[in-house]
């Protein structure tokens, strides 16, 4: 949480440079640790928001090319056929 990161930020040091003793309890902690990120609801759940922005986007764009210019002449009233903005 943010308040778990505010108190370990105000009690570590700005270099963090500590001595590892077990490299090998280090290196299992930390994978334990970045599974436990990985097989969580976050990056899913932040994968599919941004997912779902871009396919909106890429919708609104696609429609705007499909609809095509909005105008029509002055003289006849005819729509205008040109594809795009």
């Amino acid at each position: 949480s943010a308040e778990a990161h505010r108190q370990l930020s105000d009690r570590l040091p700005a270099t963090a440079d500590f001595q590892i003793a077990d490299t090998k309890l280090f290196a299992e902690a930390l994978e334990a640790r970045l599974r436990d990120y990985v097989e969580g609801p976050e990056i899913p759940e932040r994968l599919g928001e941004r997912v779902e922005k871009a396919l909106r986007e890429q919708s609104l764009r696609a429609w705007s090319l499909i609809r095509g210019c909005s105008e029509r002449c002055p003289l006849c009233g005819s729509k205008c056929d040109l594809v795009g903005e």
